[in-house]
């Protein structure tokens, strides 16, 4: 769902406000994880009492349920429903997948999201103009964390402290765009 306010109605000095619409899996498969990301958000806007310069800041918490489709709809709902100025944070790359058309389509900046997927990245290389919106990528692409694993192992085994009967490697992941790229590279890097 969408909507839900978490601060101080109203507007700063001279009435200006500034609508940030949170997107996170406040339910579903991540919801710890979401919990943990939109606490640590509210202690930091609690600490500067919503309010940046001459604007109050009110924040709306959009329930992405982990599912591209459903975070999507939410998204939307509430830019048209609380007059959003900006969005803040996603957490799964199919999130951030379906978002950012929403983000594009309204012209809102999304900031801080933790979507990692290369199909976010190509949307945003192949019509910058378009996805333009969509800034402040946090986390690496998922074959740049996967290069610290293949090292790790291969060096344990050169060194003589792993020494395995095979090198038969199971690969498993999400069944979406982040996990697909983490378990390609991982196939690639070892």
């Amino acid at each position: 769902g969408s909507g839900q306010t978490e601060n101080g109605q109203g507007g700063g000095e001279g009435g200006k406000t500034l609508n940030i619409a949170w997107i996170g899996p406040v339910t579903g498969s991540a919801s710890r994880s979401g919990e943990e990301l939109y606490n640590g958000a509210m202690m930091q806007f609690e600490k500067i009492n919503y309010q940046i310069g001459d604007y109050k800041l009110n924040v709306f918490k959009v329930d992405s349920e982990s599912n591209a489709e459903k975070a999507a709809l939410a998204y939307e709902e509430c830019i048209l429903s609380n007059k959003i100025d900006v969005g803040l944070n996603t957490w799964h790359s199919w999130v951030s997948a379906s978002c950012i058309e929403v983000a594009a389509k309204y012209e809102i900046p999304q900031l801080l999201t933790f979507g990692a997927s290369q199909d976010v990245i190509d949307k945003v290389k192949e019509d910058h103009d378009y996805y333009k919106y969509w800034a402040g990528k946090t986390w690496p692409q998922p074959a740049h964390l996967v290069t610290g694993y293949v090292e790790a192992i291969d060096q344990a085994i050169q060194n003589g402290t792993f020494s395995p009967a095979s090198k038969t490697l199971g690969i498993y992941g999400v069944d979406e765009d982040w996990g697909r790229t983490f378990a390609k590279a991982g196939k690639e890097g070892f």
